[in-house]
């Protein structure tokens, strides 16, 4: 386990036990299948992002008051006219459907606990929303899963992993050489971190299978899945 992975092990760990959670991210402690909108934070011209708080229904567990369990789910939301923007928004409420439901019904389980939360990142008109869900049991490590969707705000669109890339003038096989040499083993090995089957469908297949957008330092993140288990990581491209 590489050094960025054992850092999110940890600070998960530290959220799960409710020492301190990120910035605008506080649990608001809903009832379950109430939904509040907070925001909006304007984005580009008229067009504004909201985060709707579906549920936020969490306890200690009653064998263990440092473990917290249940949900807390929040996801966002574009406000504008544009058909593109109520086409994204259906986007994310699709892929996120399964998870949204589960607000509706009792928590029984006090072994887990699930919270799914966004970052974004604007560059110029370029918007990337970055939707992470986080998944702990109870005395064991959590993994996270990520979904990024990209958006051009001053055209309107939809934008896929290659149509950004463009956008941000960049080249796919520096990129994906990059990534065959940064995201490896400690210095001294050779050895990938991500797996093998993603890489040679993101190198030949298909680009649009690559998770990647720019932080708020106008670095390139890439997510990959773990080879030895398939959990999500980030790694930072120089």
């Amino acid at each position: 386990m590489n050094q960025m992975l054992l850092l999110k092990v940890f600070c998960l760990s530290a959220m799960l036990i409710g020492c301190n959670n990120p910035a605008g991210n506080t649990q608001l402690n809903l009832p379950a299948g109430k939904e509040i909108m907070s925001g909006p934070a304007q984005l580009y011209g008229e067009t504004s992002l909201s985060t709707k708080s579906i549920c936020c229904d969490t306890a200690s567990n009653s064998s263990d008051n440092l473990f917290t369990y249940g949900r807390c789910i929040s996801l966002p939301e574009l406000n504008g006219n544009s058909v593109a923007i109520a086409g994204l928004n259906n986007r994310i409420s699709s892929d996120y459907k399964s998870l949204v439901l589960l607000c509706g019904n009792e928590i029984t389980d006090q072994e887990n606990f699930l919270k799914t939360g966004y970052q974004y990142f604007l560059d110029d008109s370029l918007l990337s929303l970055v939707i992470e869900t986080q998944n702990a049991w109870h005395l064991s490590e959590g993994t996270s899963e990520y979904n990024v969707y990209h958006y051009d705000l001053k055209n309107n669109r939809i934008m896929n992993t290659r149509a950004m890339l463009e956008a941000w003038g960049m080249s796919q096989v520096p990129l994906l050489n990059a990534i065959s040499e940064q995201v490896t083993m400690p210095p001294g090995y050779t050895e990938p971190l991500f797996q093998h089957e993603w890489f040679e469908i993101v190198k030949w297949k298909d680009i649009n299978q690559l998770k990647v957008f720019k932080n708020s330092k106008e670095q390139l993140v890439i997510i990959y899945p773990v080879a030895e288990n398939g959990i999500e990581a980030m790694q930072t491209i120089e």
